[in-house]
């Protein structure tokens, strides 16, 4: 196999396992939407039912993240493991110039939440708030798929 079929495989296999993990995200993001929407009939929220929207949208960005792993791993960019590690990966893939600013900022409330999730007690959450960043969550996972799909084509 020459050089240039390699390389054309690699990608081939990092857009399939790219789109493997999208499919991941969507699915669980469309409980979410589920989820969600079964909840706005509620005045209130029970402890486990806001827990449970926290642990989506967490798994749901923990999957963005394995993604842009995925690409800067490709791109020879490795993240070392220290407490930045998250922040720096999200940087990186948009330095790298596979998100644009808008979906940088849109997925850096998803950070600033992932952050606050995993060193807060499930009390210290806001079913509300967990509701609301879940609304904007489709249009998010659309555009971020399509750039990294497209990012992938061009390497």
């Amino acid at each position: 196999m020459s050089e240039g079929n390699k390389m054309e495989s690699t990608r081939e296999e990092l857009l399939a396992a790219c789109k493997t993990e999208m499919e991941a995200v969507k699915a669980i993001a469309s409980r979410l939407a589920e989820l969600v929407a079964a909840y706005k009939t509620k005045e209130s929220y029970a402890m486990e039912e806001t827990a449970a929207l926290g642990a989506l949208l967490f798994s749901v960005y923990n999957g963005l993240e394995r993604v842009m792993e995925n690409v800067l791993s490709f791109d020879a960019l490795q993240i070392k493991s220290h407490e930045e590690r998250h922040a720096e990966v999200l940087r990186k893939t948009f330095e790298l110039g596979v998100l644009p600013q808008d979906l940088f900022n849109s997925l850096s409330k998803y950070l600033a939440f992932r952050r606050f999730f995993e060193s807060s007690y499930v009390t210290e959450l806001s079913a509300q708030k967990l509701a609301e960043l879940a609304e904007t969550l489709p249009p998010t996972l659309a555009g971020f798929e399509k750039e990294v799909c497209e990012y992938i084509e061009t390497v």
